[in-house]
């Protein structure tokens, strides 16, 4: 994605620093501090916290592209819009 930015008309949508990489470096701490705001209904979310917990410990073990995170920004971004 950030390889072919310079060729896409949303060019401005995606940056990379050091320490941030827009989107998923923004979509990873609000996910966070959505399931932070959730804690207390954490079992009616339970399938949604399995799926991200399992599938980020296989491509972290296995893969270090971040084009295999693509499949898990979904899930993640419904505990991003919970703190929106």
């Amino acid at each position: 994605m950030y390889v072919v930015k310079r060729y896409s008309f949303v060019n401005y949508l995606l940056f990379s620093t050091r320490f941030l990489k827009f989107p998923f470096g923004v979509l990873l701490p609000l996910a966070l501090a959505g399931a932070w705001l959730l804690r207390s209904r954490w079992r009616r979310f339970l399938p949604l916290y399995l799926f991200i917990g399992a599938y980020s410990l296989s491509f972290i073990v296995f893969f270090v592209s971040s084009r295999y995170r693509t499949p898990m920004i979904p899930m993640v971004a419904i505990l991003a819009a919970i703190v929106l």
